[in-house]
């Protein structure tokens, strides 16, 4: 797990250097947003037993 770990943030830092932190750090962001945005409506589906 943690080799894995090290090189996605290789990979990650390597990608910076080419599109920009910022943008790096915005979809990053963008991303972990929409996850938690998907988790909230799977547990309201789990209370309420819809879909």
């Amino acid at each position: 797990m943690m080799k894995h770990r090290s090189g996605s943030c290789r990979n990650r830092e390597r990608v910076k250097r080419y599109a920009g932190a910022e943008q790096i750090d915005t979809i990053i962001r963008k991303v972990k947003e929409q996850e938690r945005t998907e988790q909230q409506i799977r547990r309201y589906d789990r209370s309420y037993g819809t879909r």
